[in-house]
């Protein structure tokens, strides 16, 4: 399933599940311009879904039948593809027309370049950079002009196993982190050379990386023993600045929102979800930290804050409940989890505690006849302007809407039979 969040309001705008065969999600591409994501599966073969962005609607799926195990995906919106790299030995990038929805063409790489983890647009140089999961790791370069492989870099043995990757493009770099050493290793995009590798002190494993090219900062998630960390680094100098750490966690993916400064970092248990509020100190813009000065110079709090997280049962967001805003003046949040029943959650604003918790009917047996789950699937959860009442859509056939108080008392249900398996989409107002 693809998850929608409103980074500004930390608040999951839509849930959209996948058919049976189209599990194990690795790559997400989004085409900004025209309003699409490119989702493709880990798998053998490979599924490619198509997702408008507007509603959050699934628009068409392909099966690559001769296609195993999509790992990293970049759009190039200058001849409107898809470009995705297979963890295949050898690997393969495929060249995928976006307005045609097929194969354009296909690229089988050499021995020894196998298992793709990391693929990188270089647009100035009109070439891809695929980064190896291998020991030792590899980065090949493909030129696009041509779609040919045309350079290779082997990386040190003391550097192995790609597992994120990030294009620099202010110091004009590609950024790798490992998955067996834990550090960070350096390639320039236009020399094509190894640059410096970059140790993260008690790291064991990267599992992601992203950049706030405004505040020049590189995020990294990373783990270690039972530790999991979010590193925060100068882009300029490659030195750590801050850490927020965790204990048995895996913090895994981390997405950057520029302009409110804020990290969102997904982990695998719960909360599966965090904010963290970072800022500058110098918000005029010229900040100039001369050598062994003080993480103050960057920071105007000590420490990286731990904005949101939200400690609710397992069920809500292993099945992916959907968060939905209440009434201002009552500062609740109310969450209904996807589950059968449906529970809905009751949370307070100011420090996102539970404050109550309901579940509506579970489904029905009539004369040996299963029923519809008349009130599972929680799709949208939302409240009125008043305080008093929210309400939540299901993804039932056929579709449901309840009321219910904010005492949680049931109120009210309103079943749609005019709507034939579609999920209710309801937009808050």
């Amino acid at each position: 399933m693809i998850i929608k969040v409103d980074i500004k309001t930390k608040s999951v705008k839509g849930v959209l599940r996948f058919s049976a065969n189209e599990n194990r999600i690795k790559s997400i591409v989004h085409d900004s311009r025209n309003g699409f994501l490119y989702v493709s599966t880990f798998t053998s073969p490979t599924f490619i879904v198509k997702i408008r962005t507007l509603d959050f609607l699934r628009v068409d799926s392909f099966l690559a039948r001769s296609v195993d195990s999509i790992s990293s995906g970049v759009f190039d919106a200058k001849t409107n593809t898809v470009y995705f790299a297979t963890y295949s030995a050898p690997a393969m990038i495929i060249k995928f027309n976006a307005k045609k929805f097929s194969i354009a063409d296909t690229l089988s790489l050499d021995d020894g370049q196998n298992k793709a983890y990391s693929l990188l647009h270089d647009e100035k140089n009109n070439a891809l950079l695929m980064g190896t999961f291998t020991k030792p790791a590899r980065v090949v370069r493909i030129q696009l002009s041509n779609f040919t492989a045309t350079d290779e870099l082997v990386l040190p043995t003391t550097f192995s196993s790609i597992s994120a990757g990030v294009l620099d493009q202010t110091y004009r770099r590609a950024l790798y982190g490992s998955w067996d050493t834990g550090s960070i290793a350096e390639v320039h995009l236009d020399s094509f050379t190894l640059g410096a590798n970059y140790s993260l002190v008690g790291a064991k494993h990267v599992y992601d990386m992203a950049i706030d090219p405004v505040s020049d900062y590189l995020f990294v998630t990373s783990s270690s023993a039972d530790v999991s960390s979010l590193h925060l680094l100068s882009l300029e100098t490659m030195k750590v600045l801050q850490e927020f750490q965790v204990k048995g966690e895996k913090l895994r993916a981390v997405a950057v929102d520029f302009d409110s400064r804020t990290a969102l970092v997904g982990a695998t248990n719960s909360p599966s979800l965090y904010s963290l509020a970072y800022r500058v100190s110098c918000e005029s813009g010229s900040c100039i930290c001369t050598s062994g000065a003080a993480d103050s110079c960057f920071w105007d709090n000590a420490q990286i804050r731990e904005e949101m997280t939200s400690n609710l049962p397992a069920s809500f967001f292993s099945s992916v409940g959907v968060f939905g805003s209440s009434a201002p003046r009552s500062n609740f949040l109310y969450v209904a989890s996807a589950t059968s029943p449906t529970e809905i959650a009751k949370l307070r604003l100011s420090d996102l505690s539970v404050q109550d918790s309901m579940h509506l009917l579970p489904e029905v047996d009539f004369d040996g006849q299963q029923m519809i789950e008349s009130e599972g699937f929680a799709t949208t959860a939302l409240g009125d302007s008043n305080g008093d009442f929210g309400y939540v859509s299901t993804a039932t056939q056929p579709p449901s809407s309840f009321k219910f108080h904010s005492d949680h008392s049931h109120a009210l249900q309103l079943s749609i039979s005019m709507i034939s398996q579609k999920r209710l989409s309801v937009e808050i107002f």
